[in-house]
């Protein structure tokens, strides 16, 4: 159970984290093929699950307006609980040699 707490902590902590370069919903009259030409920032690692909002938010920070993806948090989650299950069961078997 701790490993879960920890996990679930650090894969929202992850939030701190910015990464470029992610496409934004944006004014149709913007878009090509369907896509928006609009980069915005994400927070979050290895997957963001906050983004801006590029048709109402302030670009560069992180608002109310901003999309959330629960989806992507929850990868976050379940790769930082992988990476501590990693770790503890490593040590066990370091330690018990």
């Amino acid at each position: 159970m701790k490993l879960v707490l920890l996990a679930a902590f650090l894969g929202i902590a992850s939030g701190v984290v910015p990464s470029p370069n992610h496409i934004s919903l944006c004014d149709p009259s913007f878009q090509i093929g369907g896509k928006c030409i609009n980069l915005v920032t994400g927070w979050g690692w290895p997957t963001a699950f906050i983004t801006d909002n590029a048709a109402v938010s302030v670009q560069g920070s992180v608002g109310t307006d901003d999309s959330f993806r629960l989806g992507n948090l929850l990868v976050n989650i379940l790769f930082f609980y992988g990476v501590l299950s990693l770790a503890v069961g490593l040590g066990k078997q370091v330690g018990s040699r």
